[in-house]
């Protein structure tokens, strides 16, 4: 927290689309009773952050988050110290909200957190004994080994295919995920959509492929075609439920409840599809002429 009482956080993670600016200032701001606007992330300059060990496998708000959680708790317990010195009272008997330091007994006497962060850098010999002039704390989480904090969900997709050309329409999707706590509704959200139609869709559908020498065969889009906007669900439904983890804040894991759901959910329906003509799946990619050829055989 710098003099004017604004909050820097630094970590190493790095966002790729997850929403870390929102969901790591969220945690800090209901932790510290400030704005969210008054939380600035900061990530991947490996000059000025922490080594965290990248963002990989769903891990950036177990781990981050909970380091993120457990800073802050330590400020909230510096500032509440400072604090008591200052308003001349038991940290007991105070509570951050709105941006503002109040004493619990008596609401007329509180400070604002500005004013509390400038004493504490620029009048330092009014700080209580062994404190030092600064409002700077760090953190590490290390998930415990012995604890499953990855994501869960349940995929469920009604398509119809085309038996004259082998193009497969989704027309109904629904999710049911479990991500632990969840911080922001509308990013866990977003991470479902994404990691579903994104990297699910495209993994059910898309395969590179190499000749039996070792050369790539799907060398472009038009080989190898990604998803659009065309091959999206008619419907797509989304339900959270909440069993918490064993960590401070509760998380778990989100991306990969989309990834890994989608392909087999999408093949299993496919085979369902094709069992009429005695066929199944029995691969992961397929392609729309490998699911007509199913159909022809």
């Amino acid at each position: 927290m710098n003099p004017t009482g604004k909050v820097n956080i630094y970590l190493g993670v790095k966002d790729s689309g997850q929403g870390h600016e929102t969901i790591f200032a969220q945690i800090a701001a209901d932790e510290l009773g400030i704005s969210i606007d008054d939380i600035y992330v900061n990530e991947g300059d490996t000059d000025r952050d922490p080594y965290g060990f990248g963002s990989w496998a769903s891990r950036s708000t177990v781990t981050a988050g909970n380091a993120v959680l457990l800073a802050s708790r330590k400020m909230r317990d510096r500032l509440l110290k400072i604090a008591a010195h200052f308003l001349k009272t038991d940290e007991e008997d105070l509570e951050i909200s709105n941006g503002e330091v109040k004493v619990i007994s008596d609401p007329e006497k509180r400070m604002g957190m500005t004013q509390l962060a400038g004493m504490v850098y620029r009048q330092s010999m009014k700080l209580p004994s062994g404190i030092e002039p600064d409002l700077e704390v760090s953190a590490i989480y290390d998930p415990p080994q012995d604890s499953t904090m990855v994501s869960y969900a349940w995929h469920g997709v009604l398509l119809e295919i085309d038996p004259e050309t082998g193009q497969i329409k989704l027309l109904k999707y629904y999710v049911v995920d479990d991500a632990g706590v969840i911080i922001n509704p509308l990013s866990a959200e977003g991470q479902v959509h994404g990691s579903t139609i994104a990297h699910g869709l495209q993994q059910t559908f898309a395969e590179i492929k190499y000749d039996d020498n070792g050369i790539l065969l799907t060398t472009s889009f038009w080989d190898y075609i990604p998803i659009s906007s065309l091959d999206l669900p008619q419907t797509f439904q989304i339900e959270n439920i909440e069993s918490p983890s064993p960590t401070p804040g509760g998380y778990k894991g989100m991306g990969e409840g989309g990834a890994i759901g989608c392909p087999p959910a999408i093949a299993n329906a496919i085979s369902n599809a094709v069992a009429e003509f005695g066929s199944q799946v029995r691969k992961i990619p397929i392609s729309m002429e490998e699911v007509f050829n199913l159909i022809k055989k």
